[in-house]
């Protein structure tokens, strides 16, 4: 019942676990409303009579497999963030009341009088130790259907090049048997281990989340569909599939360095056409060329005052920091007005607006941790920062529009200080656009997923509004982009469908795209190139 604390039970195979379990124990431990009550063991008694079946040749496979794990290892261990992720920990002396459980259904767990038994790792009798908590037993699962498995976590979507790699947070009750509570997808990573970390990291943030929403609320959790299973399991690596694994890295590894040396590199570039989102043709869109040893992207585009200003990130290659700039359009032609916005810290996506007369923006400022808003003084080039709207924030790409008298704000979040702004959606509402005060949507996140989760733009036609959104590929930001109407927005719902998918096909040579915007008849949009 809401007020009185959660009752938790953990379930795992080892009182030796990883980080991200060792984290969760201290973080229910500081939580004033949840109590870690029991933790439950179960060692296989001899270990799986599969486990070392298949021949010398499944012997030599898991050697060489191994290898590959420390090989790695040495590489995550330089990461700053992930740096302990093979480190191992002892549950022993952190909970006191610890049950041994032999191999099956094990009813020693009915007499708990649990609220939630977590099973970070899930367990081969899930729907009966579901019986030990009114709330079930919830687990995670790491393939893109929940209850899949198959080889190691995170490896099979790094070897298929595959642009997501998917988690669920799944429950088991008697009464209702599988709910998915919570799906995503992250962008995949360049490597395995890296890909791993990432994923379980993001995957125990979220279970946290779902334990603060049963605390809160006595229990009630949603459900969501199935998420699709785009790359089914492949079961455990063979040797073969490890050195081919080996052999794709490093000849990706050998082909960026020579890219480098012969002084070639992915830049972004912008167009402009001369037409409305609805009609433009983006193989015609006039390309405006970048300043020496700078690009531009993320376009905004204004007619005000008699002109057809765009406003872009304008990155310098040399010191790896955005700054804000204005191009001017004329027939089919565009130059460069110069620097509007700079900062110390990084400044790309010049989302625009209007308020009470006034032209606004609102640019990305991630690395300053803070959500910021410039009035436009003199039109085009002269800006003061007129407010802080969100502070203590890792947001990117955020977007605010009035709907019916009230002002929304969708933006990109980094929940876990992991440097990825591409995975989820959330929506804040308030009354002005200049308020400090923001009330978060009750779905956040609205979505979970690299496919289309971060902000790339902001459409209307007549009274529609529509959501560009990226999409993310293997070891590529902004592979490419959709459009989605937004169906629905109110202070309990979000939906959006897609409408329309914007490929880099649009002219040859692209690698990518992931921005567009369109005022006044005129579109803007962004593409990848090697140059």
């Amino acid at each position: 019942m809401p007020g009185e604390p959660l009752r938790i039970g953990l379930l795992v195979s080892d009182r030796i676990v990883s980080p991200q379990v060792n984290d969760l124990v201290g973080w229910v431990h500081a939580q004033g409303n949840m109590r870690l009550e029991h933790l439950f063991v179960r060692k296989a008694r001899g270990g799986s009579p599969h486990r070392h079946a298949g021949g010398l040749y499944a012997a030599f496979s898991r050697r060489i497999f191994a290898g590959l794990e420390r090989l790695e290892g040495m590489l995550l261990r330089r990461s700053s963030r992930y740096s302990q992720f093979s480190r191992q920990f002892d549950l022993g002396s952190s909970i006191q009341n610890v049950v041994d459980l032999p191999d099956g259904p094990a009813p020693s767990l009915l007499g708990a009088k649990l609220d939630v038994l977590l099973v970070p790792d899930g367990d081969p009798w899930m729907k009966d130790v579901a019986a030990a908590a009114r709330l079930g037993a919830w687990s995670l699962e790491y393939t893109g259907h929940p209850g899949s498995v198959g080889g190691p976590v995170a490896f099979w979507e790094v070897f298929s090049r595959a642009d997501s790699t998917a988690f669920s947070v799944c429950r088991y009750a008697l009464d209702s048997g599988k709910e998915v509570m919570l799906r995503g997808r992250l962008p995949t990573r360049h490597y395995f281990l890296l890909n791993r970390a990432v994923l379980l990291d993001r995957a125990h943030h979220y279970l946290k989340v779902l334990l603060e929403r049963a605390a809160a609320s006595g229990g009630e959790a949603r459900a969501v569909a199935p998420l699709p299973d785009d790359h089914a399991p492949a079961g455990t690596p063979s040797a073969h599939h490890t050195l081919g694994y080996v052999a794709r890295m490093l000849g990706a590894m050998l082909r960026k360095r020579v890219q480098r040396l012969v002084g070639k590199e992915y830049c972004w570039e912008v167009s402009f056409a001369r037409d409305n989102w609805t009609r433009a043709v983006l193989r015609d869109a006039a390309v405006i060329e970048n300043p020496t040893d700078r690009y531009i992207a993320d376009p905004f585009v204004i007619r005000r005052d008699g002109r057809d200003i765009c406003f872009v990130e304008d990155y310098d290659r040399r010191s790896g920091r955005g700054r804000i700039s204005a191009f001017e359009m004329t027939g089919g032609s565009a130059v460069c007005l110069g620097l509007v916005i700079a900062e110390d810290f990084h400044l790309s996506f010049p989302y625009l607006f209007e308020f009470d007369g006034s032209l606004f923006m609102c640019p990305e400022s991630s690395e300053n941790r803070d959500i910021r808003v410039y009035r436009c003084v003199d039109f085009p080039m002269n800006w003061k920062l007129e407010k802080t709207i969100m502070s203590n924030v890792s947001a990117a790409d955020s977007m605010l529009f009035e709907k019916e008298g009230r002002w929304w704000m969708l933006t990109n979040i980094d929940p876990c200080g992991s440097g990825d702004h591409c995975s989820e959606l959330f929506a804040f509402h308030a009354t002005s656009p200049l308020d400090e005060q923001w009330t978060p949507h009750p779905k956040n996140p609205l979505l979970v997923d690299s496919r289309s989760a971060r902000n790339g733009g902001l459409l209307r036609d007549g009274e529609k509004i529509y959501r560009v959104s990226q999409r993310q590929g293997f070891d590529r930001y902004g592979k490419g982009s959709q459009i989605n109407e937004i169906l629905h927005l109110s202070e309990d719902e979000y939906s959006e469908a897609c409408v329309a998918a914007v490929r880099p096909s649009f002219r040859p040579g692209l690698a990518g795209t992931h921005h567009m915007h369109s005022s006044g008849g005129i579109t803007v949009v962004d593409s990848l190139r090697l140059s």
